[in-house]
């Protein structure tokens, strides 16, 4: 059985893979052209424990990192990059907090930062956004496929 950390990756995965058809991936770096002008990639970076959130029950809290990163290019000369990744980033945002326990898996999450970095080399018509969430669950102590 897959840790409650690849289980909230997946049901993330879902959510956006709803909202947005075949331009959602886990863990991949983003090419994007004028052919594909989005993609979005779901990951995790950290997943510390918070012993003293529950320090009574010996659960420990624990406080995945999610990232979510899209890239995107701009098609039209009307519309700058850094406006379609800001709306991109508002519907990503919208849809997670939709489903922010994660089909159960979860106490809640929160968004703690939104970087956007613009790639020079194109001539500023491609860039990524990142957005950084922190998820709160609970998993029985050596049991981490187990959410509580």
């Amino acid at each position: 059985m897959a840790t409650v950390r690849a289980q909230i990756l997946a049901s993330a995965f879902t959510t956006l893979n709803a909202e947005y058809p075949n331009k959602v991936y886990v863990g991949r770096r983003l090419p994007v052209d004028s052919q594909q002008p989005f993609a979005i990639s779901v990951d995790w970076t950290s997943d510390a424990t918070d012993y003293s959130a529950a320090m009574m029950a010996a659960i420990p809290q624990h406080r995945l990192t999610l990232v979510i990163r899209v890239s995107a290019v701009a098609v039209n000369s009307s519309e700058p990059v850094t406006t379609i990744l800001d709306t991109y980033g508002a519907e990503i945002e919208e849809n997670l907090y939709l489903n922010q326990t994660f089909d159960g898996l979860a106490a809640g999450l929160e968004i703690v930062s939104v970087e956007i970095e613009i790639d020079e080399e194109t001539q500023s018509t491609a860039g990524t956004l990142s957005l950084e969430f922190v998820v709160f669950y609970y998993a029985q102590e050596g049991a981490p496929q187990t959410a509580i």
